[in-house]
């Protein structure tokens, strides 16, 4: 959200590889080190975007989303393709 110009488009422009590779960097780092047994260096990622009343599986096509709220009052994005 934000002005016309403001840079919002260019900021999500390769978010996704950025952050799968700074996550895995990061976990390669731990693993190397001994901090974090290699078994257990798992990172999962998804991608949604929110469009008015509408939620987007960026990661599917964008298949449309819906978005509820638990028991708990936590907001859960229903049927977000996780890789």
């Amino acid at each position: 959200y934000g002005q016309t110009g403001s840079g919002k488009t260019y900021t999500q422009v390769g978010m996704q590889e950025r952050l799968g590779r700074d996550l895995l960097t990061g976990a390669t780092a731990e693993v190397a080190c001994g901090s974090l047994p290699a078994d257990q260096a798992v990172a999962d990622f998804a991608f949604f975007e929110n469009q008015g009343e509408r939620c987007f599986d960026l990661q599917n096509g964008r298949a449309q989303l819906k978005l509820c709220e638990d028991a708990d009052g936590v907001v859960q994005v229903v049927g977000l393709t996780r890789l």
